[in-house]
């Protein structure tokens, strides 16, 4: 039986928000977090402990609960509910299974944009394709350790010094031996490399699919004698795709189910984009609870009930937290939040992120850089067209909203400005008479 929960977004939590979020966890449990405090500091562990953290942020919601109370192995969370027994909430994160690969895929394909552009062809006209082997396991991608070698392929030679003699006609190529193929379309007038990938995860066998994995090794882990939930969640593995060949996900869990009646239900929490707007990367998530009939603590209705309420809309969430350290300049450590602008009676009324105030004030950036806004802007126009600020006031942040406290400034157009500085004139002209 398959329930929809009261989840929506859900990404990893920039520094600020993580800071904020360990402090409130261990707040509520009154005591310090030391094994989540040291995962936070390794970027291997470092998603799956933010991860711990949401799930007991969100558990607290539901009533009383306490962290790992058993001594030796303990599932994460004891949550007490309002009336009837307690139950173990176990929190793990699914990392994908070959993100090393990945990473070697965005380097090879970096070698490719730039000899492209350095032998001068417009880059939309190249498309390049990763494809992979069928394993067991999944897809497995061959891909070249050599630069230089592999930018000397006969195969790429050819391909390139084609193009360089027939520019007007369509030519491919599979580079052996490695699973790469490129190609050129002379009609192609797009401004961006293409390139697509294959996906590696997907196993052809229950045993090896990712979340029978998990739950497995969970199951065998921990023996307790309430209702024992496992709460899946992963922003980057493929393995919760709906769109997955089979096995599904749900085949690998009704597997673990059957396997492991210690297994009361699971929660799977797969997080998807699905548009570029504005602000950033929006993300659509998708959530289910799943139950085991045949459980050994099966879940009663009114358990149930109350799972399907925890709530993980609290915080607003950005880009996933890779098992490798990223370049520091890319890190996101404080909540800034979005530039927003209405027009008013007068004229304009904006509202700004204070600490973007400050960095502008300090010459670290402008508003026009900090939100890549063009000179069209209807806000870049009224910032260039010397517009008044009539007044200002500051309005209080959300850190679980991502937003930092802001400064309201009105503006008004500079020929209302001059009508108002002769009309406050002309009252103080009354006055002293």
């Amino acid at each position: 039986m398959n329930y929809e929960i009261n989840l929506l977004i859900i990404n990893m939590l920039i520094e600020e928000q993580a800071s904020e979020l360990l402090q409130r966890c261990e707040e509520l449990l009154g005591k310090e977090l030391r094994q989540i405090r040291g995962n936070l500091r390794k970027a291997g562990t470092r998603a799956a402990a933010v991860w711990e953290l949401l799930v007991l942020d969100a558990a607290a919601n539901i009533g009383p609960i306490e962290h790992e109370p058993l001594t030796g192995s303990s599932p994460d969370i004891l949550l007490h509910l309002p009336h009837g027994r307690a139950i173990w909430i176990e929190a793990t994160y699914l990392y994908p299974r070959f993100w090393k690969l990945e990473i070697k895929s965005n380097e090879v394909l970096n070698w490719l944009f730039s000899e492209t552009k350095n032998r001068g062809i417009p880059p939309g006209k190249i498309s390049i394709c990763l494809d992979g082997e069928q394993k067991p396991t999944g897809r497995i991608r061959k891909l070249p350790n050599d630069k230089k070698k592999f930018l000397n392929e006969p195969e790429l030679k050819n391909f390139y010094d084609y193009i360089a003699s027939n520019p007007n006609d369509s030519y491919a190529c599979h580079i052996s031996p490695y699973t790469i193929s490129i190609s050129y379309n002379p009609n192609d007038q797009g401004l961006r490399y293409r390139s697509s990938r294959f996906i590696l995860e997907t196993s052809i066998s229950i045993e090896d699919h990712a979340v029978y994995r998990k739950l497995k090794d969970k199951a065998r882990q921990h023996n307790v004698q309430e209702p024992l939930v496992v709460c899946i969640g992963s922003d980057q593995s493929h393995a919760l795709s709906r769109v997955q060949s089979h096995p599904s996900y749900y085949d690998a869990v009704r597997a673990a189910f059957s396997d492991h009646n210690s297994l009361s239900g699971v929660i799977i929490v797969a997080i998807e984009n699905i548009a570029v707007v504005f602000e950033g990367i929006k993300k659509r998530v998708r959530a289910e609870l799943l139950i085991n009939q045949d459980a050994s603590y099966p879940l009663t209705k009114e358990e149930v009930h109350l799972l399907c309420k925890i709530n993980f809309n609290r915080w607003k969430y950005v880009s996933p937290l890779t098992k490798y350290e990223a370049d520091n300049t890319q890190r996101l450590c404080r909540v800034t939040g979005t530039l927003t602008g209405r027009y008013t009676q007068m004229g304009l009324e904006i509202e700004i992120p204070a600490n973007i105030v400050i960095d502008a004030l300090a010459g670290k950036t402008s508003l026009t850089k900090a939100y890549n806004l063009t000179k069209e802007h209807m806000l870049s126009r009224v910032l260039n067209s010397g517009w008044v600020v009539k007044s200002c006031r500051l309005i209080e942040g959300n850190i679980e909203a991502g937003e930092a406290p802001k400064i309201v400034l009105e503006l008004i157009p500079p020929l209302a400005a001059t009508f108002e500085t002769k009309k406050s004139k002309s009252h103080d002209n009354d006055a002293n008479v």
